[in-house]
């Protein structure tokens, strides 16, 4: 006996909604990742100013990187990228040797709401 394909078992209605939640899923991500190509593209322009005529780039330059790197004049990138680095080691640092004392301790207690608490916290 052959079995059906999973194709051939779903009903017009399921491909339908299917169809349906992957146009929606596809829209969200265009509308998501849009403002991160433009910024991307944005960065890259040789042109001044973010805002222009066309969405793409006449001409690509990597001088605007350059210039972040190495003019201190106007903005330090490197010692404040240095600084972010280091607040957020020592953040997560932290966070992690406290989420592991606590899942560790609750791994071990016994009480009524024992599953949805950790249900939740892995959910979080």
């Amino acid at each position: 006996m052959e079995k059906k394909s999973k194709d051939n078992n779903r009903s017009p209605r399921r491909r339908i909604v299917n169809l349906l939640v992957h146009v929606i899923l596809a829209v969200l991500a265009v509308i998501w990742l849009l403002p991160i190509v433009w910024i991307i593209l944005t960065s890259f322009r040789a042109e001044p100013g973010a805002y222009t005529k066309t969405f793409l780039p006449k001409s690509y330059t990597i001088n605007n990187y350059v210039k972040l790197l190495t003019d201190r004049n106007v903005l330090n990138f490197p010692r404040m990228f240095k600084n972010t680095l280091i607040i957020a080691i020592c953040s997560c640092c932290i966070s992690t040797s406290f989420v592991l004392s606590v899942s560790y301790s609750l791994s071990r207690m016994r009480f009524k709401m024992r599953k949805p608490y950790m249900n939740m916290a892995m959910i979080l």
